[in-house]
């Protein structure tokens, strides 16, 4: 879920003036309002953005950027994010100069003998002094942290008459000019780009130049802010979940077509831009849009192939409550929707009298294309039956008993996640089954009856058996669901090939860089698609992993699903198979294998799966902490296939077997 805007902070900092310190730069200043005014266009207070500008008296800056202001001020702010709001979001901006000098701290750097600073009045503040106080807004007080830093990162020029953001070497002694022209191989081995828990985004790359960017309205901003500022504004209306790589890529697209530069994202890629949590944590509570409102029916843009079905209730919400994609934190629903109807791609619902809505919907407000709906409970909750391998054993009747109370015990408050039942007869179609063994390991087996693999060993008698059932029963449902996942009637056939081979061009750079990389790959597979029927289409490449976690390989960055045109193919996916950690000592002895399912999602409209990605299980030693699934997480959706003339669904699957 996305912060909800009361509870982001900023301190925006911007130096065009360096009072002969260095030379002057132009946009830094005009790159602090237009970065306040995309904040406050999100919804930030402007109570809680604070600046420091030069020259001081513009844009609410009452002091100037000093060193001991920069930093007081972000304590300042910082304390206050924590202490009045926590778990807030904490955005630090900084336009002006960046250099790189001798360190100061040869104690703590490895590799290299320079500080990457920036370039404050009077002072600089090096690397290793930011990357202290990230981790003290990290740590100690609790805050998710977002960095720009738009400036170099080491020596600068001029480039085709662009100001570029990196302080004169004339301003500095002999010794630092000469460092000057010594860079850094790779931005990641710096120590303030090291792997941290705040995002960082930079204006450029270590061996290219931050410029200032003339823009049309005659004003002159920081390249990368100006474009990223330009990103933001595209971004926060979208109606599926937006991720810090999928604002990099809109933002490195913008600059390469009008700059020499490419920024740089580093940290949690998958992080929910302006957001606590990644993709993958956040997203598995179902969350869809009105497309249409027909007779008093809401269309939905979420059908089948999303796992919805019929009597499904979706909580619906005003489009003011969403931001990036997502659900701000204090969204409150306004009705609620019962789903009457479902298609591959879209449901129809309904609005429904509910005393639990938190709000009533005003009259005056009538639901309308845009607004938010999200899954509140599913109507088709998947059914898991236990049985006993011998119902004669009084051993494996006590167990039963004892995992039937524990059940009850955890589920009772916020309602079971599956429906697992205790009888020993089936009456109705279950998705999975459990069967208790004579020595009280749990089988756990598909509608078939047969063994799933790769499930970390759990007994009957475990003390904590009902807790690793909440965790591990969704999660095998939501997979087994998607493994299930296939139209029962076709009026559209597609014509495509989707083809799988195993990838062994020795002669490319991609080998070539992998052998002395610390990549544990058995075998790389090439994935090729290609649309050779009359129409566009659009299309999602998934994952299923050995070890039950979903991912999405096309389109890149959890994007929604990518149009091939006629008689186009996308660019062939590159595949490294990897063993995952709860496979590594089974991948030890002979014989071993391992098989990925592929799933090719082909649809007539564009749509967004995301909601299915979900990580791989782990072996019990590895989940630390509670276990469990709280009631945003609740998974097993289905539905049955009515089939639309407006929109369609294929899917393919394809199995990859790895072997050793």
């Amino acid at each position: 879920m996305v912060m909800h805007p009361d509870k982001i902070f900023a301190v925006l900092i911007g130096i065009d003036d360096y009072l002969g310190e260095a030379s002057n730069l132009y946009g830094c200043v005009n790159d602090v309002g237009i970065m306040q005014k995309s904040l406050e266009s999100i919804g930030v207070q402007p109570g809680n953005i604070s600046v420091l500008t030069s020259p001081p008296n513009v844009v609410n800056s009452t002091e100037v950027p000093t060193k001991d202001n920069v930093l007081r001020l972000i304590r300042e702010v910082a304390s206050k994010a924590a202490k009045n709001t926590p778990e807030s979001l904490l955005v630090l901006h900084y336009s002006g100069h960046g250099a790189q000098v001798p360190t100061k701290h040869p104690e703590v750097k490895k590799g290299t003998d320079l500080d990457e600073v920036l370039c404050t009045l009077n002072e600089d503040i090096s690397d290793v002094e930011m990357v202290d106080l990230l981790k003290e807004l990290v740590e100690d007080k609790g805050l998710t942290v977002l960095v720009v830093l738009d400036c170099c990162h080491s020596g600068g020029a001029d480039r085709a008459g662009a100001t570029i953001r990196c302080r004169s070497p004339s301003t500095l002694t002999d010794t630092e000019s000469a460092a000057r022209g010594v860079r850094n191989a790779t931005i990641r081995d710096s120590w303030f780009y090291r792997d941290r828990d705040h995002t960082l985004i930079a204006a450029c790359q270590p061996h290219e130049l931050a410029t200032e960017y003339c823009a049309s309205d005659g004003k002159t901003y920081g390249a990368m802010t100006y474009h990223l500022v330009k990103a933001i504004k595209y971004l926060q209306s979208s109606k599926d979940p937006v991720t810090y790589e999928q604002l990099q890529s809109l933002l490195d697209s913008y600059c390469r077509a009008k700059v020499r530069q490419q920024p740089l994202l580093l940290g949690d890629r998958a992080r929910i831009m302006f957001g606590k949590d990644n993709l993958a944590s956040t997203v598995r509570s179902l969350q869809g849009s009105i497309v249409r409102v027909v007779n008093h029916s809401l269309i939905l843009n979420k059908g089948m192939a999303h796992g919805v079905s019929l009597n499904d209730r979706f909580w619906i919400y005003p489009p003011t409550e969403r931001l990036f994609g997502l659900l701000t934190s204090a969204a409150n629903p306004v009705a609620e929707a019962c789903v009457q109807q479902v298609r591959e791609i879209q449901a129809r619902a309904v609005i429904v009298d509910d005393p639990t809505v938190p709000e009533a919907m005003p009259t005056s407000r009538p639901v309308g294309v845009g607004w938010c709906a999200q899954l509140k409970r599913s109507g088709n909750i998947p059914i898991v039956n236990l049985i006993l391998s011998n119902t004669h054993n009084e051993g494996s009747q006590h167990a039963r008993s004892y995992i039937q109370n524990e059940w009850k015990k955890v589920t009772d408050s916020a309602g079971p996640p599956v429906d697992l039942r205790f009888s020993s007869t089936a009456t109705e179609p279950s998705l999975l089954w459990i069967e208790i063994l004579k020595d009280f390991t749990m089988s756990f087996q598909d509608r078939k009856r047969t063994p799933l693999p790769n499930i970390p060993t759990l007994k009957a008698t475990d003390g904590r058996i009902a807790q690793k059932l909440v965790y591990l029963l969704p999660h095998l449902c939501a997979y087994q669901r998607l493994v299930e996942l296939t139209p029962k009637s076709m009026s559209w056939t597609p014509s495509y090939e989707f083809t799988i081979t195993e990838y062994d061009n020795k002669d490319d750079d991609w080998n070539e860089e992998n052998e002395n990389s610390n990549s544990k790959s058995l075998a790389v597979w090439e994935i090729r698609f290609k649309n050779t029927g009359t129409v566009p289409i659009y299309l999602t490449i998934l994952n299923l992993s050995p070890v039950y976690g979903i991912s999405q390989m096309f389109p890149g960055q959890n994007a929604s699903s990518c149009a091939v045109g006629v008689n186009k193919e996308i660019e062939p996916a590159i595949i490294d198979m990897e063993v995952p950690n709860l496979l590594r000592d089974a991948a030890k002895e002979p014989g071993f294998e391992m098989r990925d399912l592929i799933k090719a999602m082909i649809t007539t409209e564009q749509t967004n799966f995301s909601h299915y990605l979900q990580p791989d299980l782990e072996s019990w030693k590895d989940l630390e902490g509670p276990l469990g699934l709280g009631p945003s997480e609740t998974v097993g959706r289905g539905g049955k296939l009515r089939v639309s003339k407006v929109e369609k669904l294929l899917v393919d699957t394809k199995e990859i077997i790895t072997l050793i």
